[in-house]
């Protein structure tokens, strides 16, 4: 089973609005390490809106943070439009706040500078900015193993604080 044969799968169940059984198939995917590939999670995604389910799309995107973190940052638009759509914005730069402080968690890799970029853009966009002040500092002391950071990152993060 390959990630052409998972999305065939998730597109008819997003096809037949069976979302459970879309969720359901990445689970799977994701339990079994089938790769999932970008187009996967976005079909993924979609079951999540079908079920009003903004906790999985949540849950989805943090998966990808610390599994795929530059998938994550390949499919962060639909990603962050939905979850602000959902009124899960607060609540998701609540999570990559908690990725760059919990010492616990294992990161496979960093948050990607690419990922931040994505989501100071989208908080610029959506007037959202104040949901920027919390990240400020956990990003700025984050090991590098949390966070890559640079010069756009740190642009964006200032126009958010001004």
């Amino acid at each position: 089973v390959g990630s052409s044969d998972l999305e065939d799968v998730l597109r008819a169940c997003v096809g037949a609005k069976d979302y459970a059984r879309g969720v359901q198939a990445l689970r799977w995917a994701h339990q079994e390490e089938v790769p999932i590939g970008a187009q996967g999670y976005v079909l993924a995604l979609r079951c999540c809106e079908g079920m009003e389910k903004p906790l999985g799309a949540l849950a989805i995107l943090l998966m990808l943070l610390r599994a795929e973190p530059e998938m994550a940052a390949e499919v962060a638009k639909p990603f962050l439009t939905t979850l602000t759509t959902m009124g899960f914005l607060p609540r998701l730069t609540y999570e990559v706040t908690q990725l760059f402080i919990d010492t616990t968690a294992p990161v496979v890799t960093p948050v990607p500078a690419s990922f931040m970029e994505a989501l100071l853009e989208h908080l610029l966009e959506t007037r959202n900015c104040i949901l920027a002040v919390p990240l400020r500092r956990p990003m700025l002391l984050a090991h590098p193993e949390k966070v890559q950071l640079n010069s756009k990152v740190g642009e964006l993060m200032a126009r958010c604080m001004t």
